[in-house]
């Protein structure tokens, strides 16, 4: 079971593309620039080698800046800083195979997915373009894009315009 903790100004705001620059990244990691998030005392999971460290977790733009042994030094007052004692923090989870095109308007399971550690979603529209025609996929995108899960759509894998070859 996960533990979702509800930020201001990061819960309520999709992910944006883009985001901070890599030398803005850089300045908070190297102490030369305040992080916007600091998470304090957890375990942090390392996805490349799939063990935890023990750190602080910076984060800016809600991008993560860097892993420090003792970031209180870089905060200032407009850090939120949030105590992770006794609890792994791990990055989103992305699942890669859904069918957000099936049973519910996804703006409905969004929550689920957010309170299981997903933060990105990529959908196949086979259900509804077959149905409705490519306005339904630009219809389905735009009525998520103000969601706190990224959602990524796949094209149906036959064509369903006409002209299209195939």
């Amino acid at each position: 079971m996960f533990t979702t903790i509800q930020l201001p100004g990061y819960a309520e705001q999709p992910p944006r593309p883009g985001g901070p620059t890599m030398t803005a990244l850089q300045a908070v990691a190297r102490g030369e620039q305040p992080p916007d998030l600091m998470v304090v005392n957890g375990q942090v999971f390392q996805p490349r080698t799939g063990e935890y460290a023990s750190g602080d977790l910076l984060v800016a733009g809600g991008r993560i800046a860097g892993l420090v042994e003792d970031g209180m030094a870089d905060a200032d007052r407009q850090t939120t800083v949030v105590d992770a004692e006794g609890q792994a923090v791990l990055p989103g989870f992305i699942d890669a195979h859904t069918h957000c095109d099936m049973f519910q308007a996804f703006e409905h399971a969004a929550g689920q997915a957010l309170a299981g550690g997903t933060t990105t979603v990529l959908t196949e529209t086979d259900r509804f373009a077959r149905r409705l025609g490519p306005e339904a996929i630009t219809e389905f995108l735009a009525a998520t894009a103000e969601l706190p899960v990224r959602v990524f759509a796949t094209l149906p894998a036959d064509p369903f315009l006409d002209g299209v070859p195939g």
